[in-house]
């Protein structure tokens, strides 16, 4: 992205007759499986080799979506327009997982959804100019005295509004889709930012249902 540009935080919201996940994979080399708590937003986390997510509908039929927020595991499962976007522009920045659905009849269906996981960091927060605070927490000890722990990150103060974050704009040269690299990751509408070229490109290519705010840039 330019200077000139605009930032977005987006998020989608979970439907509840849409699919519900039953697991998220498993490693070729040790049969480990891989539960609900594994977020694919983790840099250096993610196997080498998972094995497609088996996604089962409970409700119906699948209906056609773009993005689509699972609501037993908070992870994001979008269409093949959003995965060729994003692999186009920002391809480095994401990890892509196969995803097989079934549906009540049994029947499977492949290749047209993807578990998106955003690996992306960018240290582009400006905290004096945002509404955050460090995320601490006081811890007591056994003899009755107490310590300050540091989890090294921020967390916001409040709900998430348009004037929640402040970025800066020489961080972002080049860069589509991210995650702030000191910014706990849980927010209530998620931490996930674009910039304002390929939030133009989701909408011409008519990739919805998803919300957003706009993020201030200095």
């Amino acid at each position: 992205m330019t200077s000139a540009d605009k930032a977005w935080l987006i998020w989608t919201t979970a439907r509840p007759d849409m699919a519900h996940v039953g697991y998220h994979g498993q490693t070729a080399d040790d049969n480990m499986r891989i539960g609900f708590l594994w977020d694919p937003n983790t840099p250096g986390r993610i196997p080498d080799e998972v094995l497609p997510l088996s996604v089962r509908q409970y409700d119906g039929h699948l209906p056609p979506f773009s993005f689509h927020l699972c609501s037993t595991s908070r992870q994001v499962m979008i269409d093949r327009k959003v995965r060729d976007l994003l692999l186009k522009m920002d391809p480095d920045a994401v990890w892509l997982g196969d995803i097989v659905f079934t549906d009540p009849d049994g029947a499977e269906i492949r290749d047209a959804y993807w578990l998106l996981g955003v690996i992306a960091r960018v240290d582009a927060l400006v905290p004096e100019e945002s509404r955050v605070r460090r995320n601490t927490e006081k811890v007591f000890r056994t003899d009755g005295s107490s310590f300050i722990r540091d989890f090294g990150n921020w967390v916001t103060t409040g709900g998430e509004s348009e004037d929640t974050f402040t970025l800066r704009k020489s961080a972002l040269e080049g860069h589509h889709i991210w995650r702030l690299k000191d910014l706990s990751s849980d927010l209530a509408r998620g931490s996930t930012f674009i910039s304002d070229e390929l939030l133009n490109a989701l909408l011409d290519a008519g990739c919805e249902p998803f919300r957003r705010l706009p993020v201030r840039l200095i």
